[in-house]
């Protein structure tokens, strides 16, 4: 099965609670914030819901 959006998410919030170190914590950390940014940028690029107005 290919992965998808909500598996890399939970692997990533999943990698985040099992990090020790510090460097391995500001770099899932840095993945988390790029990954939200995507996902703005993807929802910010969707055309507007005509029945949302």
């Amino acid at each position: 099965m290919p992965p998808t959006d909500t598996s890399l998410d939970f692997h990533l919030e999943a990698a985040l609670a099992a990090a020790e170190d510090e460097t391995t914590l500001y770099h899932l950390r840095q993945a988390m914030q790029l990954r939200i940014a995507e996902n703005e940028d993807v929802t910010d690029e969707r055309p507007d819901d005509p029945l949302s107005a």
